[in-house]
């Protein structure tokens, strides 16, 4: 198994940061130095985790390979290969060797092509419109033109809904595409910005990368390290420290440089560890405080739950600002100006004269973008009739939308799903479809 394990992570290393590392350590003249002819493969990332989480499995005796058919059946399903779920063996290979009853196939078509016209909406519409205000802004500072404070936070906020949309729309395809075939994956986005902290993001976005880091590289290291604690008599914020601030921060790092090489993504993870862990310690020292006063946790009021989710979308935006650029270059421009400290000030930039509408467009956008992420529900609501995703039930009270709606197989839904699906299909005649996790 560690040499399995070592093998997969020396392939993924060589193809995502070998240009990387030997750019870094170069010492020669710039202009000397040869372009690069490392191509990366397809989907890397995804199927290198599966393979790692597959070994442990194996190792664990909680899983066993069949044959190499199966075997290459759960590495190459192709709905899950792009950008995930990362799944588990035992998740979609019972599936895929199960044949499925003839009464079935219509059923699922249906289900999963109303699923996948859902996402392709949300991609294609909803985000790409998003990219089109984002994506001068992004640029123009990549490159070093600065921005005022409102053009920066509006940007900011703005690539937040994108990348929600982004890959909210890619996980309903998978999903989607999957369960025409039969096979239902697990839930991998489950409204995260509804959360009321920012540990219950990651629990909520990409779910099942979230849940590979948890299973493979937190656990690994916490474990150990709570031993340690413990036979050290550490108590209070001493143990929780080791035992799972740490792991949590090596992990978040882990989880952002596996999106990339780049001290932007190194940022990315450690931003969220951190955010992770001032969760983490806030929540202690409300619980230490109820116990040292006797009192038992009541629910949150809704003056609460506001500010808890706002301050939760403003944490997680800060930290969605290291992924927007290639280098850490843009990233410290954008903070700059979002802190009002860029060249600019607070006047309008000339990457905001780009915006269709100004800036009373990226305002509207804003708004729309913002109330259907708070107030509408979620794909696997919509179709929560049908048991969308593994462990449905588990989820299904998760994050409740306040204006419910549920679609039904009758025509007018059938009309609904195919008009949905035709207006994402025209929106891709712009030209500008563009998965953001599909560099990854």
């Amino acid at each position: 198994m560690p040499i399995g394990v070592c093998l997969n992570l020396a392939l993924l290393f060589y193809y995502k940061y070998a240009d990387f590392a030997l750019a870094y350590f170069y010492v020669g003249d710039n202009s000397n130095q040869a372009s690069s002819t490392i191509i990366l493969p397809l989907a890397i990332s995804f199927y290198t985790f599966q393979q790692i989480g597959l070994l442990i499995d194996v190792s664990r005796n909680k899983a066993t390979v069949q044959g190499l058919l199966q075997y290459l059946n759960f590495v190459f399903f192709f709905p899950s290969l792009i950008s995930g779920p990362i799944v588990k063996y035992t998740e979609t290979v019972p599936q895929i060797e199960e044949k499925p009853l003839g009464s079935e196939v219509f059923h699922n078509i249906m289900i999963g092509l109303t699923i996948f016209s859902i996402g392709l909406f949300k991609k294609a519409i909803i985000a790409d419109s998003i990219a089109i205000y984002t994506g001068p802004v992004i640029h123009g500072v990549g490159t070093g033109e600065g921005v005022g404070f409102v053009v920066a936070w509006t940007s900011a906020l703005l690539y937040t809904l994108q990348i929600y949309f982004d890959f909210s729309g890619y996980s309903d395809m998978a999903i989607g595409v999957a369960r025409m075939f039969g096979v239902v994956l697990p839930l991998n986005f489950h409204s995260p910005l509804k959360s009321d902290g920012f540990v219950e993001i990651w629990r909520r976005w990409h779910m099942t990368l979230g849940r590979w880091v948890q299973s493979y590289i937190f656990q690994p290291l916490s474990v150990p390290l709570a031993r340690f604690a413990s036979d050290r008599n550490y108590v209070g914020l001493k143990f929780l420290s080791l035992s799972t601030f740490l792991p949590t921060i090596v992990s978040m790092i882990v989880l952002g440089v596996w999106h990339g090489p780049g001290a932007n993504f190194f940022l990315f993870g450690l931003m969220n560890g951190l955010f992770m862990v001032i969760n983490e310690v806030w929540q202690n020292v409300l619980k230490q405080r109820r116990k040292r006063l006797g009192l038992k946790k009541q629910p949150a009021t809704f003056q609460r739950k506001v500010f808890a989710r706002g301050l939760t979308l403003l944490a997680f935006v800060l930290s969605c600002v290291p992924f927007a650029y290639s280098d850490i270059d843009g990233t410290r421009l954008m903070f700059t100006s979002m802190l009002g400290l860029g060249s600019l000030g607070s006047t309008p930039s000339r990457l905001a004269a780009e915006w269709p509408f100004g800036q009373l467009g990226a305002m509207l956008l804003l708004i729309a973008g913002y109330f259907a992420v708070f107030c509408l529900p979620n794909t696997q609501q919509i179709m929560g009739r049908f048991s969308p995703c593994l462990e449905w039930d588990k989820w299904r009270q998760v994050g409740l939308p306040l204006l419910p709606w549920h679609w039904k197989a009758t025509t007018v839904g059938a009309m609904l799903s195919g008009a949905t699906l035709f207006a994402g299909f025209v929106f891709i005649a712009r030209g500008s479809l563009s998965f953001i996790y599909f560099g990854f």
